[in-house]
């Protein structure tokens, strides 16, 4: 169970695109890992199966309380929103899923088994109460099965055979750079069970898994629980990983082992902790901020350097410091994996929206190298912003040409934002609208003593935020802007799935105005002023009743 642990402690600071790594040369443990969900819902199914002391006819009960338990204690753990809505709903009920929540949470279940269909039966039980659907179900028993066998000392080539003939084919060889991440357990099991297969030992299981790019911690997750079987866990790294657990986190890990054994060790190959090849890529320069934790250190000192430069453009053109200037402005100046990309500033009443391209060495830049090209085309035309590219060295990380070194994503052409800036006022779209009441809402709602476990602003997502109240239960929220002077919005017609409709909805109706408190245009890079409305959503027909 600790490998299923250490696989996603390890890939969780590389999780998602643009954090992504795709090499097997990084730093093992780093300040910026930590447990996620994976490693949350693995102990709450460990618990359960503890809780049964060897009578597993309530283990559905026990795992659905634990997992609920431990997901009201880690909130901000990194569930999805349906999974979120489970943990918090006073009568859970499984939502058909095929991620692979399932698959990243089974590792105790083949530990607790003494024979392989009571591995997959437990299996089924903890997975069924989530993620019935028969994808999800199948890449669960995968892992267990792969786990169980390997425990008993089947290798790889035979638990290879087994997995193929019963589950999933495999393709030879994993190109990383070609990867298409997701989180579906079609997707990501195979993607794990590979790692495991071509894997020499338990750490080179997670560099492979985590150099895969997509959903790192969650691969890292499975492969590292079927590689802790084969190969057991060097002693270095297993005390070094303990020290990322809180105290009842541990409590629950030494338990488990106590009845049904830890993972064996191994002195076969030394762990050190350093990248593979000791390349000198760390630690990061001193002007990288600490923000944005999670995202590849690669990935983050590109966007950095990009960020560093067009700040140093502006430096030449606008006396003083650019951030102090009503012209010159960051608006995602930190890459948060921000909802137009990596970066957007405005330059008077116009905005940029910034995507960082790598370009390998020997290589011409040149646009739509890849679908996010076209998307940012696509949100940009929508929203009144200018598409730019931002490449760099893919190996210094240095700008391309010299100047502003940006181009428009859908021409190629060189943009000056100087040329494109504009003095006009121009009103802020619908999305910058909504942005704004989103972020009026969070600061409200913290006020208030509530705590905002999750939140978007990308255009199409309802809800937009969840949050727990003061007595601790979970609500979501619509925000819907308006400006004044016009009628406030009815409520909205959502088809509301069974994890909204286990808890309080509300639907937000918030009115903006210009800094004359009148109800013109609301200009970009004008001060806004704002009241609000909070309403019960309605169900089955019910008025809507006001209660803030």
């Amino acid at each position: 169970m600790l490998g299923a642990i250490i696989g996603d402690i390890v890939g969780s600071r590389f999780e998602g695109r643009r954090r992504n790594v795709h090499t097997k040369n990084f730093t093992f443990f780093h300040d910026h890992c930590h447990l996620t969900d994976d490693s949350v819902m693995t102990l709450a199914i460990a618990e359960a199966i503890l809780q049964c002391q060897g009578d597993y006819s309530k283990l559905a009960a026990k795992a659905t309380a634990c997992m609920q338990d431990w997901g009201r204690r880690y909130p901000k753990s990194g569930y999805g929103p349906s999974f979120l809505g489970w943990i918090f709903s006073d009568h859970p009920e499984p939502y058909n899923s095929y991620g692979n929540g399932s698959a990243m949470r089974v590792s105790p279940c083949a530990y607790a088994a003494g024979s392989l269909e009571e591995a997959l039966r437990l299996c089924d039980t903890v997975t069924q109460i989530t993620h019935n659907h028969p994808e999800g179900m199948k890449g669960a028993r995968a892992v267990t099965a792969a786990i169980f066998l390997a425990r008993q000392g089947k290798s790889q080539a035979e638990i290879r055979a087994y997995v193929k003939d019963k589950y999933y084919t495999f393709d030879p060889y994993i190109d990383s750079n070609n990867y298409q991440g997701g989180g579906s357990c079609q997707v990501t099991v195979p993607q794990a069970l590979q790692a495991y297969f071509d894997a020499t030992s338990f750490e080179d299981a997670i560099r492979s898994a985590v150099a895969l790019g997509g959903d790192s911690d969650t691969i890292a997750c499975m492969a590292g629980g079927i590689a802790e079987a084969t190969f057991g866990i060097p002693r270095a790294m297993r005390e070094q990983a303990l020290t990322k657990f809180t105290a009842d986190e541990l409590q629950v890990l030494l338990a488990f082992e106590a009845k049904f054994g830890a993972a064996k060790e191994t002195t076969a190959v030394p762990f050190t902790n350093a990248p593979q090849d000791n390349a000198k890529n760390e630690p990061l320069p001193t002007y990288l901020a600490p923000e944005a934790p999670h995202l590849s250190e690669y990935m983050r000192k590109a966007i950095y350097n990009g960020i560093a430069c067009i700040q140093e453009s502006f430096l030449k053109i606008i006396p003083g410091d650019p951030t102090t200037q009503q012209e010159f402005s960051w608006i995602r100046g930190l890459p948060f994996n921000p909802t137009f990309d990596d970066m957007i500033f405005r330059y008077k009443n116009q905005i940029f929206s910034i995507y960082v391209d790598l370009v390998p060495a020997g290589q011409k830049w040149h646009t739509f190298q890849n679908p996010d090209h076209l998307r940012q085309l696509r949100v940009c035309q929508e929203h009144g912003l200018i598409p730019c590219c931002y490449p760099l060295h893919k190996r210094s990380l240095q700008p391309l040409t010299d100047g502003w070194n940006l181009f428009h994503t859908g021409t190629g052409e060189p943009i000056d934002p100087q040329v494109l800036a504009t003095d006009i006022p121009l009103p802020m779209d619908a999305w910058e609208q909504s942005s704004y009441a989103i972020d009026v809402l969070i600061r409200n709602l913290t006020e208030k003593g509530c705590e905002i476990l999750s939140w978007s602003d990308m255009p199409g997502i309802v809800p937009q935020i969840w949050f727990r109240a003061k007595a601790g239960e979970a609500r979501w929220l619509v925000v819907q802007p308006y400006k004044k002077g016009t009628e406030p919005p009815a409520a909205p017609k959502l088809t509301l799935p069974p994890n909204l409709q286990m808890f309080p909805g509300y639907y937000v109706n918030v009115e903006l105005s210009n800094e004359n408190y009148e109800s013109g245009p609301i200009n970009r890079d004008t001060f806004i002023h704002y009241k609000y409305k909070m309403h019960e959503f309605p169900q089955t027909g019910a008025k809507p009743t006001i209660i803030n």
